[in-house]
């Protein structure tokens, strides 16, 4: 009974946290197509680098205490005991993020050598890790509705000040990060309306902040901090080598479709991960079964590869297509790079997942060792493969850290979890990629020269569309978990 109960929840709570994605992913999406028609690859590359290092930063200063609160929240039964813990870790934080901007300041005028960039990034900093604090509380009360009141505002600003300062003030990159920071300030602004009304704190106070939860805060979050920054640096640190090495203009191509294949992951990656990542927490705390806790993990996975596989087989056989049509030919970009960027995507969603078997008993150090392997991997094999090897070494580096994290991280859960995912999930996949990819490249060959080339992408895409579609159907797994959350969906809108 109570593991039904715990799908339903799970499955109501994937399709709340749609729109708190959904929103910033169209939000980025348009974002990413207005700065490619109006920024060159070049300026494109400048703009990417400084997001890069503020990314970087953020998770130095911020992500680590956000995933410490969910992580320590349960333990906080009373309306009382909750508002001080959140009082206090508002003090730790704003304690922390000062220092950091300025650290951002000095690292972004380092790779660009302009005093404005620098400026608006440290500010860029300075905001994201305040709303990323006032979001996590909303998200460890289950406050979905809300989050998503807060997205759409700061949404809705962001692309208002980038329409704005790009058509009407012929702005650049340094105009199109200061929308982006206003966009994060009225977030922040309305984070703060809507978490006061339904999340209480008592005011802030940095003499009150307790020796107690600054060391769990510490012991839990001091190797989430070593493991999201790792985690990142191996993931986008490429961008800073590419900076470096003077890939200027490949830079921009490749950054401006990392960042639209990530935005449009975050669709299907970011609402299951979100949903349940409470939802384990809380159930390791109150003693499940680990079970339980793996049937949730395997099912993601089972969902997240069914959705993500069909798009690998798009990009690599109209990728290029579809994206000069979208940004214009100067962000054009081989299919065999757009591909194994998106598998590189696709493990990293997997890894978040399979990682949780770790995070739950509190086995961050051995989270951030790993990581730490990984980015130090990256970095000594970027410098090795890059300068002669460009974007699409980059590429390479990326996927084969990524495979080697969650290589490595499904090695070590193993002693917690055991994660089923049946073999007929995979070789279903496979039979499927082969089906499609022969079938259409027969296609292609037989009426390359009878029939015009759009012609042949429209035919394929339809083709990929219909063949996905099949495949949902076919796939017993994804169907049943679909029906999970279908039943969820119907239960809430009978309420």
């Amino acid at each position: 009974m109570s593991n039904r109960k715990n799908q339903q929840n799970f499955g109501r709570d994937v399709l709340a946290y749609i729109p708190v994605k959904v929103l910033p992913a169209i939000a980025g999406l348009l974002s990413i197509v207005l700065l490619t028609h109006n920024l060159t690859p070049k300026e494109y590359g400048s703009y990417t680098v400084v997001i890069t290092i503020a990314i970087l930063i953020v998770q130095l200063c911020g992500t680590w205490i956000s995933n410490s609160i969910l992580y320590l929240f349960p333990d906080y039964k009373t309306a009382e005991s909750q508002s001080k813990f959140r009082r206090e870790v508002i003090s730790l934080q704003i304690l922390i993020v000062l220092p950091a901007a300025t650290i951002a300041f000095t690292a972004i005028y380092f790779f660009t050598r302009s005093y404005s960039l620098a400026l608006i990034g440290s500010a860029l900093v300075l905001g994201q890790v305040m709303l990323a604090l006032m979001m996590t509380f909303l998200q460890a009360a289950r406050k979905i509705k809300n989050q998503a009141l807060v997205v759409a505002f700061q949404s809705l600003f962001q692309i208002s000040a980038l329409i704005y300062c790009l058509y009407y003030i012929n702005g650049k990159a340094t105009e199109s990060l200061t929308a982006l920071v206003i966009g994060v300030f009225a977030g922040y602004a309305m984070a703060i309306i809507t978490a006061a009304k339904s999340v209480k704190c008592d005011p802030v106070d940095r003499k009150l902040i307790s020796r107690k939860l600054q060391n769990d805060i510490f012991t839990y979050g001091a190797p989430m901090c070593v493991w999201f920054f790792a985690s990142q640096l191996y993931t986008l640190g490429d961008r800073l080598l590419l900076q470096q090495f003077e890939f200027t203009e490949q830079l921009g191509q490749y950054a401006a479709f990392r960042d639209l294949a990530t935005g449009c992951a975050g669709f299907i990656t970011m609402p299951l991960l979100m949903a349940s990542h409470p939802i384990i927490m809380s159930k390791w705390k109150n003693n499940c079964k680990p079970d339980e806790i793996a049937q949730l993990i395997s099912q993601s996975i089972i969902l997240l590869a069914v959705f993500f596989v069909p798009i690998i087989v798009l990009v690599d056989i109209a990728g290029y297509e579809l994206l000069t049509s979208l940004f214009g030919a100067r962000y054009g970009l081989p299919s065999n790079i757009m591909a194994l960027v998106v598998i590189s995507i696709f493990l990293a969603a997997v890894a978040m997942h399979v990682q949780r078997g770790l995070e739950m008993t509190g086995k961050t150090v051995l989270m951030a060792k790993l990581a730490s392997i990984c980015a130090i991997f990256s970095v000594i094999a970027g410098l090795i493969i890059i300068p002669s090897h460009g974007i699409k070494g980059s590429a390479s580096v990326v996927l084969l850290c990524t495979a080697l994290y969650l290589t490595i991280v499904t090695y070590e859960v193993r002693k917690v979890l055991t994660l089923k995912i049946p073999v007929t999930v995979w070789t279903s996949l496979l039979l499927w990629c082969g089906a499609v990819e022969f079938g259409i490249f027969a296609f292609n060959r037989i009426y390359q020269n009878s029939l015009a080339s759009t012609t042949i992408l429209f035919i394929n895409i339809l083709a990929i569309f219909l063949a996905t579609t099949a495949l949902y159907f076919v796939n017993y797994q994804t169907r049943s978990i679909a029906i999970q959350i279908y039943k969820s969906l119907k239960k809430i809108s009978q309420k």
